[in-house]
């Protein structure tokens, strides 16, 4: 299915939804993730971030980071079911799983990830990072401009409340800044990303949920309803059509932290 017939069809499924007087929620559930993310043509951008390393006497530890990592477009297949969904880190403090290792991961609202100490993030970041998807990201976008939207995100959760309460500025994830080439375009990019967020402060958002996982990276990807959600919403709306008809018929007249 392609990006606009999702929407149409993710459209469609809200309207059902509330033509059955329900309010669309995201609940926690287990899913499998498999990454199968290519990295070999991804922009390596120089960061500095502190990453977790286990817990010492019920305390977390972590140890300082600096130097390349791997920005862009994730591939995931979500229990087991292809094509693989795009997405984005949200957990610059935790290193990758490997490639093609399927973890089990928690699908939650993205307002609750990632985990501490980056998150919970809170509804105002979610919506920061949903504005950022819907007017920067393309299923074909340029690897500069994924490297660009990818760094956005991490500077948001960055400044995040819950990251700020953990980590002093000089422990926190940054941008070096002087670097050049492609890394240096996206860093530009990223700049203007955030921009944007100020100059609209009410542009449209996507629908996105939280992956996470208490070991590995947490991501974002697009809110798509299993099969299952599917055909319950449907069948409800249905209902409530066939009751709204009814009622008419009656009257007269819806983005990791990869080390390189």
């Amino acid at each position: 299915m392609g990006a606009n017939g999702v929407k149409r069809f993710a459209a469609g499924i809200l309207w059902a939804a509330t033509v059955a007087g329900l309010s669309p929620q995201v609940q926690a559930d287990s899913v499998t993730v498999t990454d199968v993310s290519t990295w070999s043509q991804a922009v390596v951008v120089d960061i500095s971030t502190s990453v977790y390393t286990g817990t010492q006497n019920n305390v977390p530890q972590y140890q300082n980071y600096t130097g390349g990592v791997y920005a862009g477009i994730n591939n995931f297949i979500i229990n087991g079911q292809n094509p693989p969904q795009n997405g984005f880190c949200i957990d610059p403090y935790d290193f990758s799983f490997p490639e093609n290792q399927t973890d089990t991961y928690t699908s939650e609202a993205l307002a609750n990830g990632p985990k501490a100490p980056g998150g919970a993030m809170g509804q105002t970041t979610a919506t920061e990072i949903e504005q950022l998807w819907a007017q920067f990201y393309s299923a074909g976008m340029t690897d500069v401009a994924a490297a660009g939207l990818q760094l956005a995100i991490w500077e948001l959760i960055a400044k995040d409340p819950a990251s700020q309460s953990q980590f002093s500025p000089s422990e926190n994830f940054y941008i070096p800044s002087g670097q050049t080439g492609k890394a240096g375009q996206a860093i530009a990019l990223a700049g203007s990303d955030l921009l944007f967020l100020q100059q609209d402060p009410s542009a449209p958002t996507a629908n996105l949920i939280a992956l996470t996982n208490p070991n590995g990276q947490d991501y974002v990807i697009a809110c798509v309803p299993d099969g299952g959600t599917t055909l319950a919403l449907l069948g409800i709306g249905f209902l409530g059509l066939l009751g709204f008809r009814k009622v008419i018929e009656a009257k007269p007249s819806l983005s990791r932290i990869r080390a390189r």
